[in-house]
């Protein structure tokens, strides 16, 4: 059984819904659906089925047998690959399902809640909030739209694009915090007994979260993107060593799909 849901903090809000803004000059994809999904079995390669139904967007993860398990992208050891997130030993290996929030016209922690109840509807298993997962903090320049940022406080704006893992306010680098408060949130996550983990957040965060599971420092902020409502899949051996699976997985929101990983 999945054992728990991982966002920022809880706040009572409506259903968010999957709506893309399209780009100038292109067409228009296929609208992205309300999620709706369930999540089960034990670690082991997963079977995502989306269906475009036009109302709901049923996305069901299940275990797959031993004999049907593919070879190729999946590793039977990984011991030593990559950088332990925690000085523990774990009782198991762990599965570790990243998801980015719904698009939505509501605050940030409103969209991380409602997508996480979304997600979680009918579980007997209880949403857990993290503080360790919150947005990156940007100070005077969250809530500004892109525009009104560059005018206002146009060498700031330009060192936030160009230079993140530097951009500072009155002497706090946001995102070099924001890699301190990701590995936190993998020990919190990964000490938390169970083995199957769903965790809804927002963007910056996950950079985190994958690129400190990568061994990748602050400066490879930018070299991660998840789209909303993608999803990003670790698992994790008993050392605490990281492998990914999975990244930015957006297929289930744009057409009847399937896919193994």
């Amino acid at each position: 059984m999945v054992s728990a849901s991982l966002p920022t903090r809880p706040s009572p809000s409506p259903t968010a819904a999957f709506s893309p803004t399209p780009t100038p000059g292109r067409a228009r994809p296929p609208p992205r659906l309300r999620s709706h999904a369930t999540a089960t079995g034990r670690l082991g390669a997963l079977s995502i089925k989306a269906t475009h139904s036009g109302g709901l967007s049923d996305v069901s993860v299940q275990s797959l047998p031993e004999n049907e398990r593919p070879v190729t992208g999946a590793a039977y050891s990984f011991t030593g690959a990559t950088t332990s997130l925690t000085n523990n030993i774990l009782t198991s290996s762990k599965k570790i399902t990243l998801v980015r929030h719904g698009l939505s016209s509501w605050n940030a922690q409103s969209r991380v809640q409602s997508t996480a109840e979304i997600i979680w509807q009918g579980k007997e298993e209880p949403l857990v909030f993290l503080d360790s997962l919150k947005e990156a903090r940007l100070f005077f320049l969250e809530g500004m739209s892109n525009a009104d940022a560059k005018k206002q406080y146009p060498e700031l704006y330009t060192k936030w694009r160009e230079d993140p893992a530097n951009f500072h306010v009155h002497g706090i680098y946001p995102i070099r915090e924001l890699w301190g408060t990701a590995r936190q949130a993998w020990e919190q996550i990964l000490l938390t007994p169970g083995e199957n983990f769903l965790v809804v957040t927002h963007k910056s965060i996950l950079r985190a979260l994958i690129c400190t599971a990568l061994g990748l420092p602050p400066e490879r902020f930018r070299a991660i993107d998840v789209n909303n409502g993608g999803m990003c899949v670790f698992t994790v051996n008993k050392q605490g060593e990281a492998m990914l699976q999975a990244l930015n997985m957006t297929a289930h929101m744009y057409s009847d799909h399937t896919y193994e990983y």
